[in-house]
């Protein structure tokens, strides 16, 4: 049955069939060996990989192929969603097996687990030093790059280190906040950054984040535009902050995202772990968020949803994900992540909600026919995205 999935040839009941075994745990070892199987007759000759063959996610293509299979069956049936499509799907699943095979077996260059600052091909920011230097995170750029005051700036594999700056026993001079430093990302760039306090922040696409060499004895202060993705290194002696416009964010040690881009109407907070306060500065007024909460500020006031927090953080692990996403939401993303202008033509519809998930390494083509199949019109004109009403 397998076999005939793969041919695209099953009937809505055969996939049904297939799609019921990834739910009996006894079925899960017979299906992934299946797809062993399987895999390895397509890519026969090819000595790509084998039966065990570590570098194989299997889980991971487990759940691949059991979203695929959803999507065809919901082919049959009216539904508003858009999961991983079938074009998508198949780029991944079948017409590039050969491709995933031999990514999975160089480990020495691919990443086993998806880490922001590791993929050197849409990992790239510039520093801007307190003095005003700009420096270009590269591969070529590995080491130590910079020196202030008691911290080393180093620049390696998990991205920029700050190391140094924060230990403030013996009588150590206070740290002097005033010397700051601006990590910026353009459009379809990521990096990762690691602070003096050993707090981790994730920048996605077009966003920047200002902070100090080495944090004061008494606060942890930084201003965010665009988005981030934040580890707070727990300090019950020094508040942690997150300035972003009209907003401050403020924590002890926690997981959060923030997404403070000046084209979205409002300022989102979605915490992951632990607890936050997000303040509305201008009023004066906070809201404390728990796990799966997430803040809407436009500035006036602060409305607390329950989310997915793992929708919030999709960018990170290299995936567009919406959940009930309107049109032009999904093409602002679209827009800071491909380095294309939206223009639109005619009245275009908001109601319309979208829920789902594409591979950010997914071309533009492949992009255009996903929304195209959904009902999008859309098309290319040199560097603009023209989206045409229905």
């Amino acid at each position: 049955m397998f076999e005939r999935y793969l041919k695209n040839e099953c009937t809505v009941d055969e996939l049904k069939s297939l799609t019921s075994l990834f739910a009996l745990e006894n079925e899960g070892s017979v299906l992934k060996q299946i797809i062993l199987e399987k895999l390895a007759a397509v890519n026969e000759g090819e000595d790509l990989a084998y039966p065990g063959d570590p570098g194989i996610d299997l889980d991971r293509k487990q759940e691949d192929i059991y979203l695929s299979l959803r999507t065809k069956m919901a082919r049959a049936k009216p539904s508003k969603l858009w999961p991983i499509v079938s074009i998508a799907a198949s780029l991944f699943l079948v017409l590039s097996l050969g491709t995933y095979f031999l990514l999975q077996r160089e480990p020495n260059t691919i990443d086993p687990k998806p880490a922001i600052a590791t993929n050197e091909d849409v990992n790239t920011a510039i520093l801007t030093l307190s003095d005003g230097r700009k420096v270009v995170m590269d591969s070529s750029r590995r080491g130590q790059i910079a020196s202030q005051g008691q911290v080393k700036i180093v620049n390696g594999k998990e991205g920029l280190n700050y190391i140094g700056g924060n230990n403030f026993k013996d009588g150590n001079k206070v740290n002097d906040e005033t010397i700051k430093n601006k990590l910026s990302t353009g459009k379809k760039h990521q990096y990762a950054l690691q602070l003096s306090d050993g707090t981790k922040v994730w920048l996605n696409a077009l966003s920047s984040i200002s902070f100090p060499a080495a944090f004061s004895k008494d606060a942890r202060n930084v201003e965010l535009d665009g988005e981030a993705y934040f580890e707070v290194s727990h300090d019950a002696s020094r508040p942690f902050q997150v300035n972003s416009g009209k907003q401050t964010v403020r924590v002890l040690g926690t997981k959060f995202v923030v997404n403070s881009y000046t084209d979205e109407p409002v300022i989102k907070t979605t915490l992951i772990v632990g607890s936050v306060k997000v303040y509305n500065r201008e009023d004066k007024i906070y809201k404390l968020l728990v796990p799966g909460q997430q803040s809407s500020n436009d500035g006036k006031n602060i409305v607390l949803s329950s989310v997915d927090p793992l929708a919030a953080i999709a960018w990170k692990n290299q995936l567009f994900q919406f959940v009930g996403a309107d049109l032009k939401s999904v093409m602002r993303e679209f827009s800071r992540w491909y380095d294309l202008d939206v223009v639109y033509e005619g009245n275009i519809s908001q109601a319309d909600e979208f829920t789902g998930k594409i591979p950010r390494n997914a071309d533009v083509k492949t992009v255009l026919k996903v929304l195209n199949a959904y009902g999008i019109r859309v098309r290319m004109e040199g560097k603009n995205l023209v989206v045409s009403a229905r």
